[in-house]
């Protein structure tokens, strides 16, 4: 099953990395945000989810550029606390796509621990962007209906059309979600920490914010 899954993940990758290829804009743009459901992973779970976001540029300049855009998540669970998601964005005409995998450790009855793995591809006039990293998550539910949760985590970037241009970034996420019913809602701040390595020698801060809403298909009862 986990083989058939990633196999499409692949083929999805695949047709956007062609895709992307053909579209034009200005510079490359990245979505952090993880839109976590409120409870643990269980097999079936399904939500689709709406997300308004301030995404911050692949920049080397200290004094940041930030722009708005728009962005659909699919959040679908493998089995018990086992999911995974894949995210499209638009922003000032630069799209991108990105993926993560969640491995899941119980903590307590109403807490859990996330292993998540990340991919993510993004599209400008000058060619395409692919980051990859890794990210520790803890969530805590409160009755069933609202969690909060943080993660803290590292990742690497660079452009594939000019190799020398890469970087790495420390990622924190924060979030809180609720549940209303089948409604999902959701707010996030994630800032993080860039460095050019190939010209800079320190970090500088960055920040995407999400909001979100959504609909749950499928949700767990624990």
């Amino acid at each position: 099953m986990y083989f058939s899954v990633m196999m499409k993940f692949v083929r999805c990758f695949f047709c956007c990395l062609v895709i992307f290829s053909l579209i034009n804009c200005q510079t490359h743009y990245y979505s952090t945000s993880l839109n976590l459901p409120v409870n643990k992973f269980q097999k079936g779970y399904k939500k689709f989810n709406t997300s308004f976001e301030i995404l911050p540029s692949a920049e080397d300049e200290y004094i940041h550029d930030y722009k708005p855009a728009a962005s659909f998540t699919a959040t679908f669970g493998l089995d018990e606390n086992k999911g995974v998601d894949t995210k499209i964005w638009i922003c000032n005409m630069n799209v991108g796509i990105s993926a993560n995998l969640y491995y899941g450790k119980e903590i307590s009855e109403n807490s859990r621990f996330y292993s998540c793995p990340r991919i993510g591809l993004t599209s400008d006039v000058w060619g395409l962007g692919l980051g990859l990293g890794y990210s520790g998550i803890y969530q805590k539910t409160f009755k069933n209906k609202f969690s909060f949760f943080s993660g803290l985590g590292l990742a690497f970037g660079t452009d594939l059309t000019e190799l020398d241009e890469f970087g790495n970034i420390l990622l924190l996420n924060l979030g809180l979600s609720q549940r209303i019913k089948n409604l999902y809602l959701s707010i996030e701040f994630n800032p993080s920490l860039q460095k050019y390595i190939f010209e800079q020698s320190r970090y500088f801060g960055v920040a995407n914010t999400s909001f979100s809403v959504g609909y749950v298909f499928r949700e767990s009862k624990k």
